[in-house]
């Protein structure tokens, strides 16, 4: 929690603090994160090759965010969308098994959910925007083709981007 608390690997958070027990009332050591975003979002680059969001106002560069994207089995689409929906807080609809033996669960929302703390639906069915419940493995691990960002960063977009925003997918 305090990693994310802080925008922060834990390993990274555990480096900056050696022989902390990171009980209430300790002081620790953290980075200095930049302020919050106060640019408006209208369009979002997605490069998949250098794994990294490229937010723009107009044509003015306003924010770059890490991301994951989808592996080789399951790619991330190419092309350009829309975003069709913003849910902050979304339920996720896990399917387990095949056949006769598949059942459909329902996850509750919160910072562990599969998809974060925000889903951003794209006008490509399935595919989105959205948060992850493990921030160290954005730009490490491979997503089922949505564009995945840390749970701090998707917040920052969720709350500068509006229904409708261009989404590329390169």
């Amino acid at each position: 929690m305090l990693g994310e608390r802080f925008h922060m690997d834990v390993r990274y958070l555990d480096k900056l603090n050696k022989n902390k027990e990171y009980k209430a009332g300790e002081t620790i050591t953290v980075l200095n994160t930049r302020g919050a975003l106060n640019k408006r979002i209208n369009r979002v680059v997605a490069n998949k090759a250098d794994k990294t969001l490229y937010a723009y106002d107009g044509n003015q560069l306003v924010a770059t965010y890490p991301t994951t994207v989808g592996s080789d089995d399951t790619p991330s689409p190419h092309g350009t969308y829309k975003i069709v929906n913003k849910v902050k807080m979304p339920w996720y609809k896990a399917t387990v098994g095949e056949g006769a033996q598949k059942k459909i669960h329902m996850l509750p929302p919160g910072p562990n959910n599969p998809v974060g703390v925000v889903w951003m639906g794209l006008s490509k069915p399935s595919y989105g925007l959205h948060g992850s419940p493990k921030p160290e493995g954005i730009s490490r691990q491979a997503s089922h083709g949505c564009i995945r960002l840390t749970n701090w960063d998707v917040l920052e977009v969720y709350a500068n981007i509006e229904n409708g925003a261009t989404v590329e997918l390169k």
